[in-house]
């Protein structure tokens, strides 16, 4: 009972930061930044912003694990030149969030979302 209200929690807490609507990105500020790697959430701006901090993103191949303590989210994701587009597996819905890489940190801004997270990579 305690993992289902747990996981439940989590996929609320991430659909409400990253629902859609349009932001236009920065562009990245060095060729070889890449997303692969674990990434961990340092700071971050807007509505509820701070429930994501110490959140880690784990990029591998095209899987990412969203991780915040024992709570655990799987997706496939694909990128563009700014758009990271994301989807749960074994779900229809996919999210969508604005990156930008500036001094060495991921910048993520959810679609539909006031939230602005920096990410270090570990």
């Amino acid at each position: 009972m305690k993992k289902q209200i747990l996981t439940v929690l989590s996929i609320a807490l991430f659909m409400f930061a990253m629902n859609s609507c349009g932001n236009s990105a920065e562009g990245t500020d060095n060729a070889k930044d890449t997303f692969s790697g674990t990434w961990k959430v340092v700071k971050a701006e807007g509505a509820f912003a701070s429930l994501n901090e110490g959140t880690k993103y784990i990029f591998e191949g095209n899987n990412l694990v969203i991780k915040l303590g024992i709570i655990k989210t799987e997706y496939t994701f694909e990128k563009t030149d700014s758009i990271l587009t994301y989807k749960m597996k074994d779900k229809d819905k996919k999210y969508e969030a604005n990156y930008s890489f500036k001094n060495g940190q991921l910048i993520l801004k959810p679609v539909g979302s006031d939230q602005i997270l920096y990410l270090e990579k570990e």
